[in-house]
């Protein structure tokens, strides 16, 4: 019995040691990697700065500047408005060359903004 337990012992010691080894390859991998942090400063008094002169986008979609700067909600957005007719899922999936999931998820959204509504079964037009 006290065999075994030191056996356990001991390879949960060598795991450790190895476990330890990989963390400081890794501190020193990390080390390397120069990243500013203007790169991931996300405020929103700057994201207002960078687009104050920008009236292209959709900022009538919601309050939050975050959510209406979503690429993916501007250019579904842009072709529903474009085609007088409505445009259709597949033809939103066609122009914009987004997945199946990123169109439904967007015609979600501007649907529940009050942007777009059904003209049809898959057909959505500008409100």
């Amino acid at each position: 019995m006290m065999k075994t337990l030191q056996d356990q012992l001991q390879l949960l010691s060598s795991t450790l040691v190895t476990l330890s080894k990989q963390l400081e390859m890794i501190a020193t991998h990390m080390n390397t990697i120069s990243v500013s942090k203007e790169q991931f400063d996300f405020t929103e008094e700057k994201f207002k700065h960078q687009n104050a002169g920008n009236t292209n986008n959709l900022l009538a979609l919601s309050e939050n500047p975050f959510e209406s700067a979503i690429p993916v909600l501007e250019t579904v957005y842009d072709i529903i408005r474009r085609n007088r007719k409505g445009a259709s899922v597949m033809d939103l999936r066609e122009k914009t060359g987004f997945g199946p999931r990123q169109v439904s998820n967007a015609v979600y959204k501007l649907s529940q903004r009050g942007r777009i509504k059904s003209k049809g079964r898959g057909i959505y037009i500008k409100s």
